[in-house]
């Protein structure tokens, strides 16, 4: 069973329009419960996971800066003075 309000991080009131009987749904599993032989699912928590994921991947791709902004703007400031200069 997915719930209403695990299937998009948007509000959602009711999931008619979302999803037709027979759609094929990827989902993490949030719940067993073998009592009652259910099992709760949850669309929107595999999207934020995945988000997470691809942001830590981008994060981690990230190479540190070669300057600081002092570099930066001490270079600038000589170029500056330099030109005044000629």
């Amino acid at each position: 069973l997915v719930h209403v309000s695990e299937i998009s991080k948007e509000k959602i009131k009711t999931p008619v329009g979302q999803f037709n009987v027979g759609d094929l749904l990827t989902a993490k599993v949030m719940n067993v419960n073998s009592d009652e032989r259910r099992i709760a699912l949850s669309v929107k928590r595999l999207k934020i996971e995945d988000e997470k994921e691809l942001l830590n991947n981008y994060v981690s791709n990230i190479k540190p800066a070669t300057s600081s902004f002092g570099e930066i703007l001490r270079e600038n400031l000589k170029e500056k003075f330099n030109e005044e200069g000629e």
